[in-house]
């Protein structure tokens, strides 16, 4: 239930930060859905095949509502959630290490993304834009994976609700 409702309170947060940051905003770019997706994953218990389907419906809704580009999203969250998987292996689960693994997954997913809209042809390949869309979602998505973690740490040890250390 924690999982859903983190998911769900993202996924709305996307949508209403979105009407009040404009498009091209220099340091506050909401990647609030994938960041959830960094939260969720120890809840999962090493149910990874449950996270990777979960990842992918999260995805292609994300496509649906808030983008044209079908199955972009779901792509992309596949694989950043392999690579969410892959950092919890080298990274404990403590509020420091979450937000240095939000660095990482952000940069990433902007990499990944711009390469693959750079890819088929959706705009020219040019490395101050993919610096610039790296940092300017830094700052908001890691303030906001370091709060979820805070958040969903104290409601997992009042209602005991086990996840990965």
């Amino acid at each position: 239930m924690l999982v859903a409702i983190t998911l769900i309170v993202s996924f709305c947060f996307d949508g209403i930060i979105s009407n009040f940051i404009p498009l091209h905003s220099q340091l506050l770019i909401p990647l609030l859905t994938l960041m959830s997706l960094l939260i969720v994953y120890p809840y999962f218990n090493h149910h990874e095949d449950d996270y990777l389907k979960v990842a992918g419906v999260l995805g292609l809704c994300y496509d649906i509502v808030f983008t044209d580009t079908v199955f972009l999203n779901c792509v992309l969250f596949l694989l950043v959630a392999l690579f969410i998987r892959l950092l919890n292996e080298w990274f404990s689960n403590n509020i420091f290490s979450v937000g240095l693994m939000a660095i990482l997954v952000i940069t990433f997913a902007r990499i990944l993304e711009y390469s693959i809209l750079s890819l088929v042809g959706f705009f020219a390949f040019d490395w101050m834009y993919l610096f610039q869309g790296i940092y300017s979602s830094i700052l908001l998505n890691v303030i906001y994976v370091m709060l979820l973690y805070v958040v969903t740490d104290k409601i997992s040890r009042k209602f005991h609700i086990r996840k990965i250390d």
